[in-house]
């Protein structure tokens, strides 16, 4: 039996409203007319956003983000890199700001084994996220 989209009504006890399709009961088969879509794999489906900062001595924020350059050409380069920048935060002389997106996991885990990053001073605080996003399109 489908569930229901119902309430109770209050003068009764009996449920109102309208029936519903649970999603087990919308199977498609084949011939039914429907394209069909091959199984996608969850490492190729989402854009990867690596987003955050890390604070450095004020003194090594310039150099930190110069050392950086190298690594950014390479990377913006790299197959599946859509954007990447470490750039210096410009209020806080502390702060050095990152973002990075890609294609998918796959390339950001290709990149990864190859990027072969600067052993530079240790950073006093690291607040790095990831998200994965499934879809997106123009903000205006």
């Amino acid at each position: 039996m489908a569930p229901s989209v119902a309430q109770t009504d209050r003068h009764t006890g009996r449920r109102k409203g309208r029936r519903v399709r649970s999603w087990p009961a919308m199977r498609f088969r084949p011939g039914d007319g429907l394209p069909s879509c091959p199984t996608l794999d969850p490492l190729e489906v989402t854009v990867v956003i690596i987003a955050g900062h890390l604070l450095v001595e004020p003194v090594e924020g310039d150099a930190y983000v110069d050392a950086m350059r190298d690594l950014v050409t390479r990377a913006r380069a790299f197959d599946g890199c859509i954007y990447l920048a470490i750039t210096a935060d410009s209020v806080d002389p502390d702060r050095t700001n990152n973002i990075e997106i890609w294609r998918d996991a796959r390339a950001l885990n290709r990149w990864r084994a190859v990027a072969n990053a600067l052993d530079l001073a240790e950073p006093t605080d690291v607040r790095m996220s990831r998200y994965d996003a499934s879809d997106g399109g123009p903000i205006l």
